[in-house]
């Protein structure tokens, strides 16, 4: 049996993204993943494509903390939000430090207040159930008072906190990450939807081996480490 990568390398990796100036081991052991993928070694978890447009990869799984690689890669299946389901605007039941290993990020920070007399969007839960995801609409109504956008790129590190609304906006190209989340005592993540849609439920659609590792042998592509 060829293993993924090394047993002990992707704890260590976990623990490098929890402090500063460790890029450059991170790149190194982002692209080890990369050609491990790119090779068709079976990775330790399935991928699934994300409805925010990325390929979701779980590398490693703690009872409190997951360690992941997302790659945005435009092969025409990349999966999309509809106008029939709630908008890319959300936040998260865990703190996320993310590693940009490819391309660039825009991260927006969404600033919001209730309001029932002229609401922008409704707050929706998200209840994940296995691959099924349900969204559920709740009675807060809100208005968007205000946006603020970092901008990140290949090499540099982001944190993420569980509560801020936001929405991540990839670049052109191909873009990749290195993701180590912590879970927080929050249990249910919310997203911005319009103010009249229902509650529906989505389920996450698995991404083929082939199709996996032909996004990291895209990224490694941009990155000239094929």
């Amino acid at each position: 049996m060829v293993l993924f990568i090394e047993e002990e390398a992707l704890p260590a990796t976990f623990g490098l993204l929890a402090g500063p100036g460790n890029e450059a081991v991170l790149h190194e052991r982002a692209v080890a993943v990369l050609r491990a993928l790119a090779a068709h070694r079976e990775p330790p978890g399935d991928a699934f494509a994300h409805p925010l447009g990325f390929v979701y990869l779980p590398l490693l799984r703690m009872p409190d903390a997951t360690l992941r690689l997302h790659i945005w890669h435009d092969d025409g299946d990349a999966r999309r939000l509809g106008d029939d389901e709630i908008s890319a605007m959300h936040d998260h039941t865990w703190n996320m430090t993310s590693y940009v290993i490819c391309g660039e990020l825009r991260n927006v920070i969404v600033d919001v207040v209730e309001d029932a007399a002229a609401p922008t969007h409704r707050v929706f839960e998200i209840h994940g159930r296995g691959e099924v995801d349900e969204i559920r609409p709740t009675e807060t109504i809100v208005r968007i008072v205000g946006t603020h956008e970092d901008k990140v790129s290949s090499g540099q590190t982001y944190q993420m906190g569980s509560d801020l609304i936001h929405c991540t906006r990839p670049g052109s190209g191909v873009v990749a990450t290195l993701v180590a989340a912590r879970r927080t005592s929050k249990r249910v993540e919310r997203a911005l939807g319009p103010v009249g849609l229902r509650g529906y439920r989505s389920t996450r659609q698995v991404c083929r081996p082939r199709r996996v590792a032909a996004a990291a042998a895209a990224v490694l592509e941009a990155l000239g480490a094929f």
